[in-house]
């Protein structure tokens, strides 16, 4: 019996604890409230506003005259103090930011009669609750930074000890711990980001709509309540409705014709380069102080050319060889099975008239990548002590580019489809107990193949097993980038 109340009286410190000190993925405000001489002040009411929403909160500070507001959607608040016997303190501009704690120390005056004391805070905060580094990126960042793919990963750059490589303060890239609102956005074969993670030649498969993203943050090595992973957390946080309708509306475009040729490209080479981005958001309420919607979208497209020499066979190479083995000592005859699978597996169309001689193939074929992402959210608060919101991103991409084979009928063809869901309620119990509960939903679909898989190898005679429909890969020594079927089909999807 000593032993069971001995367990149950650990659980209980324990779970208090975790109370107290959980990291989620939003912010929170703490603080202390004294008076004049330095001595705490228990139960004074500390009032929460957020004028963005609408969004209230309340709570009494302890004995020690502490109190602590967690779970915030990361904006700008306003803090009012008060207890009968001292004035009123209200405290506007208190920021609140993702994974962050922002401290605010109070000290309330005596007074005489009724009076209210209003005192801006500070804009910077000494972080002295965690002992992880956090690197907030803020909003205006996101927004201003001009981004080449517009990818908001390039933007970890800004924070400290992050390199070009993913590498975290010495960890090795793939091991980061990708969220997206508390939402794993893990790849789990490679170990990477899901969203925005590459498909072909580094560019992004989908991407997050940049412009419905609040702010992320980069917190070097995850304390043990995130685990998973020994390198840093990021964390992005994306827009919600508030009370003020706001959006954007944007369009860029990239074009061959306003730029300089490349002085590595070949005379008469294809120079085609174009790169247009369009998308635009809008948020705002459905409901004043009660329901808000935000809607977000991106589009992008781009387009570059392959300037790549290649060796590769023609009806002059098989007449040359054709000649040679025909000759003696050899007087051996063509295998008539070859000759139909280089008709048929090779693009002989294009290829049959160049001449057999060394660089006699340069590809004319574009790289063509692209992809089409979507941003929903519903924010309500049900009443003071519970707030819910539902969000959702999609994304569709689809990226042919070449791969190793120079033809473009043999190019990388890579699909990517991914979603990501969030669901959060959170609840203020009491002044003293706040739940967070959150159902998250990460779908990660990519598959690579052959931009051209039709081919049946043993329709032509050509069996060395159980070859399933789709060209094999086929490399002929000698000549370069001049194979085929560099890409088997294969692929994953991840469910978590």
């Amino acid at each position: 019996m000593y032993f069971k109340r001995s367990f149950y009286a650990c659980a209980a410190v324990l779970l208090l604890a975790t109370l107290a000190q959980a990291q989620i993925f939003r912010g929170s405000i703490s603080g202390n409230v004294y008076d004049s001489t330095g001595a705490a002040v228990p139960d004074a009411s500390v009032q929460l506003l957020q004028s963005a929403t609408g969004t209230t909160s309340s709570t009494v500070t302890t004995s020690a005259g502490a109190f602590v507001f967690p779970a915030l959607m990361v904006g700008t608040y306003t803090v009012t103090v008060s207890h009968s016997g001292f004035s009123t303190q209200k405290i506007s501009d208190v920021t609140v930011k993702v994974g962050t704690v922002t401290t605010i120390p109070v000290t309330l005056a005596v007074a005489a009669v009724t009076q209210t004391v209003e005192v801006s805070a500070m804009a910077a905060n000494l972080e002295t609750q965690q002992t992880a580094l956090n690197s907030v990126v803020s909003t205006r960042a996101v927004e201003e930074i001009p981004l080449n793919g517009r990818d908001y990963t390039q933007l970890l750059q800004l924070t400290t000890g992050y390199n070009r490589a993913g590498s975290q303060n010495g960890n090795r890239g793939d091991e980061n711990n990708w969220q997206i609102d508390g939402v794993d956005n893990n790849d789990f074969w490679h170990n990477a980001m899901a969203f925005n993670q590459g498909s072909i030649s580094g560019v992004a498969g989908v991407l997050v709509p940049i412009d419905s993203i609040e702010e992320f943050n980069q917190q070097s090595v995850g304390g043990a309540d995130f685990g998973r992973n020994p390198g840093s957390v990021v964390n992005v946080v994306m827009k919600a409705g508030t009370n003020q309708i706001h959006g954007s509306a944007y369009y860029f475009n990239r074009n061959e014709a306003l730029a300089a040729t490349s002085p590595f490209t070949p005379p008469g080479a294809n120079n085609m380069l174009r790169n247009y981005n369009l998308g635009g958001s809008l948020g705002g309420p459905i409901k004043k102080d009660k329901l808000f919607l935000f809607l977000g979208f991106e589009k992008q497209k781009l387009i570059t050319p392959n300037a790549i020499l290649a060796t590769v066979p023609s009806q002059a190479w098989v007449n040359d060889v054709s000649a040679k083995m025909a000759a003696a000592p050899y007087n051996i005859s063509l295998n008539p099975t070859m000759i139909t699978l280089l008709h048929t597996a090779w693009p002989w169309s294009e290829i049959q008239g160049v001449p057999a001689t060394s660089g006699n193939f340069s590809s004319g074929d574009n790289n063509v990548e692209g992809s089409n992402n979507f941003v929903g959210r519903i924010d309500t608060n049900i009443n003071a002590k519970n707030r819910v919101f539902v969000r959702g991103i999609i994304g569709t991409g689809d990226a042919t580019a070449y791969a190793g084979d120079v033809f473009g009928e043999y190019f990388q063809a890579v699909p990517s489809r991914q979603q990501n869901w969030a669901a959060v309620w959170t609840s203020s119990f009491t002044n003293r107990l706040v739940n967070q509960l959150l159902f998250g939903y990460n779908y990660f679909l990519q598959n690579f193949n052959d931009a051209s898989h039709s081919l049946d190898p043993n329709a032509l005679g050509f069996h060395t097993g159980a070859i399933p429909t789709g060209t094999p890969s086929i490399g002929i020594s000698y000549f370069n980038s001049g194979g085929v079927g560099a890409t088997p089909n294969l692929g994953r999807t991840d469910r978590t």
